[in-house]
């Protein structure tokens, strides 16, 4: 299965972790921005002075997140509840773009790790909502979507 990533750029290093614990369980993570340094939209600036956001490069790093959204079969969203608050927020307007793919296609899943922080985030059905990566790993779900990437992988029976 191909995961892509949304959180927050601050929350990088607990993501990398869980990206590569999937990696292990023989899944993809779409996410270039989590192993990527160019796409580091604070450049050589901080959280409070980051990149020029009209840049050229910076609407490279935008549309690069978008297709790596479109090439997953799940995204997990992980809420910044209980969270510093940092960040611009562009995992919310990944959010959105992903939404509309899914209520328009059935596609991508939308899985949610942590608790709902916006209104939008009720269309999230209870049934895709885990409160932490670990329970999600464990679940009847994920066992479900590890065994689908594993059939794939095997190709057609002969």
């Amino acid at each position: 299965m191909h995961f892509y990533f949304m959180g927050s750029f601050n929350r990088k290093p607990e993501l990398q972790v869980y990206a590569s614990a999937l990696t292990e369980l023989g899944h993809h993570v779409t996410s270039r921005w989590l192993f990527d340094e160019s796409f580091d939209v604070r450049g050589s600036g901080t959280d409070d002075v980051p990149m020029d956001l009209g840049s050229d490069e910076v609407r490279r790093i935008a549309i690069a997140d978008l297709e790596d959204i479109d090439q997953a079969g799940a995204v997990l969203m992980f809420s910044g509840v209980g969270q510093p608050r940092r960040g611009r927020g562009g995992r919310h307007t990944e959010f959105g773009y992903a939404l509309r793919d899914s209520m328009e296609r059935s596609n991508p899943d939308l899985i949610l790790i942590g608790e709902r922080e916006n209104a939008f985030m009720s269309l999230i059905p209870d049934g895709m909502i885990w409160p932490d990566f670990d329970t999600f790993v464990q679940s009847t779900y994920f066992a479900r979507l590890t065994e689908q990437a594993q059939r794939s992988m095997l190709g057609p029976a002969t």
